[in-house]
């Protein structure tokens, strides 16, 4: 009987192992991560410590850092700021920065240059902003404010108040056309960029904080605190639900929509399954902190950031 049970045990173990793999390569940074972005050749990582780390896809190597100045806490000590979100278009670097007083920044680094885009005198906590194109970008702030700007003009383009809960995130399509809007109520926006109309709400998945969420072709996918992960159906609107052992703070989906990653387990691991079957693949182990974004390069390869300093690249092949 002890021998049976050592058996399944062993069993278990070796089948546990065998779904599991760890980093190929693992990648030191400046801070904790916040948020993370792709080019054809380098990774954009926005961090805690003030500094957005540019790494070489190929090498798994960091090749530069933009520094921002220190600014002033409540009690007047010097600290680096915390850098909410970047992005990246044309090689010029889009950032969202902590600034003094409980407000927050955005700027734009090109050429070597930092140039302030919308300042503190603005009196707004913008929590995230992405490109639309080389001239236009938009963003959103912690009241759930959605702005679509006109840099070149300086000039606003339009603004939308999604929702009186608090803002979580937000995720473009691919063509900038729509994009999704996340909350503490659960429920996900589908809006215009365009104009900023609402074109969809998608209820009753999660209920309660979509930390974050992916958006490619007609897929979402959310990463809930209610410990689910949802992938829903734009155009019908159907959805299913895949359940986590904890607090799902990321999420992503691969560039072709057919697989899903979502941080599953309270040890940090990252589950990769298959959109279309709704099946378990393999897990992605090794992470020391909670997660904060899982970017895949293609069907094989992904990048998994966490708050630890710490990048994790993982080859599903090797």
């Amino acid at each position: 009987m002890i021998k049976k049970i050592l058996f399944l045990v062993l069993l278990f173990v070796v089948s546990t192992m065998a779904n599991s793999v760890k980093p190929t390569t693992k990648i030191v940074l400046s801070g904790g991560v916040t948020d993370m972005v792709r080019d054809t050749k380098n990774l954009y990582i926005s961090t805690v410590a003030g500094k957005v780390d540019i790494v070489d896809i190929k090498r798994k190597k960091s090749i530069k850092v933009i520094k921002l100045k220190k600014i002033k806490d409540f009690v007047g000590e010097l600290m680096p700021p915390k850098i909410y979100s970047v992005d990246v278009k044309d090689g010029t670097v889009l950032l969202v920065s902590q600034a003094p007083k409980g407000y927050s920044e955005i700027y734009q680094y090109k050429n070597d240059k930092l140039e302030n885009i919308i300042s503190k005198d603005k009196k707004i906590f913008v929590l995230r902003a992405k490109y639309i194109d080389k001239n236009k970008i938009l963003f959103a702030t912690i009241s759930n404010e959605l702005f679509a700007y006109d840099i070149a003009k300086k000039k606003l383009i339009w603004k939308n108040h999604v929702s009186y809960s608090k803002f979580s995130s937000f995720k473009m399509d691919k063509l900038k056309k729509r994009v999704v809007v996340s909350d503490e109520s659960g429920d996900i926006k589908l809006h215009n960029i365009e104009d900023g109309r609402l074109l969809k709400k998608f209820s009753k998945n999660n209920l309660d904080n979509v930390f974050q969420l992916d958006f490619v072709n007609d897929t979402i996918i959310t990463a809930g605190q209610d410990m689910k992960a949802f992938v829903i159906d734009v155009t019908t609107g159907d959805s299913y639900v895949k359940k986590a052992d904890f607090l799902v703070y990321s999420c992503s989906l691969s560039s072709d929509g057919k697989l899903g990653a979502f941080s599953k387990y309270q040890n940090n691991d990252v589950q990769i399954f298959d959109i279309d079957k709704k099946t378990d693949i393999v897990k992605l182990v090794g992470n020391k902190m909670n997660i904060t974004n899982i970017i895949f390069l293609n069907n094989h390869e992904i990048f998994v950031s966490s708050d630890a300093k710490q990048l994790n690249y993982y080859n599903l092949k090797k």
